[in-house]
């Protein structure tokens, strides 16, 4: 009986030191928009880097919702559409859609991955561990959009309807020619 109460014991000793992982502030990274300090800091778990959603968002002018019902975030900004859904892991990001794991709640916030915030806002992250800074860069992003192309082909037995995408915007018109007629194929 002594065996099985000390190993709960020591069992409850380590599920309580790995709670407090990110409990000690002093080590959370700060994070730098530019030259502003964002006042939340990074977390770091097994050498993946997690940002807080709501306030790297809003710093970038974006609004943020929270739906308790659906449990899914909401990041609204000029021509960005993003929903964040919890339960399913997915990611909704002007219409389209994919899966992620990479996202941690802690003290009541949402912290996403790294990945996030460089595919949907634009931005570059880099994690100087020396100085225990996360520096956050917006980039450029071309305006390429794509929309779908549709072609029907008709005869009196068969109709063929056939879809692809086009790409406009590449600064290289040539390169962006090349691309559209190989998608078209």
């Amino acid at each position: 009986m002594k065996k099985y109460f000390l190993a709960v014991v020591i069992f409850m000793l380590m599920l309580s030191l790995h709670t407090n992982a990110f409990a000690a502030t002093d080590s959370q990274p700060a994070i730098m928009l530019g030259d502003t300090r964002i006042e939340a800091g990074a977390l770091v778990d097994k050498g993946n880097v997690y940002l807080p959603l709501r306030v790297v968002s809003e710093a970038l002018g974006y609004e943020v919702k929270w739906s308790e019902k659906d449990r899914t975030i909401s990041v609204v900004g000029s021509e960005k559409d993003i929903v964040i859904d919890l339960i399913n892991y997915k990611v909704t990001a002007n219409d389209h859609a994919y899966y992620t794991g990479d996202y941690t709640i802690f003290e009541d916030r949402i912290y996403m991955g790294t990945d996030f915030f460089s595919d949907n806002l634009g931005l570059r992250v880099r994690w100087d561990r020396q100085n225990n800074l996360i520096q956050l860069e917006s980039v450029q992003e071309n305006a390429i959009s794509i929309k779908t192309i549709k072609e029907v082909s008709e005869t009196d037995i068969i109709k063929i309807t056939s879809q692809y995408p086009q790409i406009d915007g590449l600064v290289d018109q040539a390169v962006q020619d090349n691309i559209n007629s190989v998608l078209k194929e």
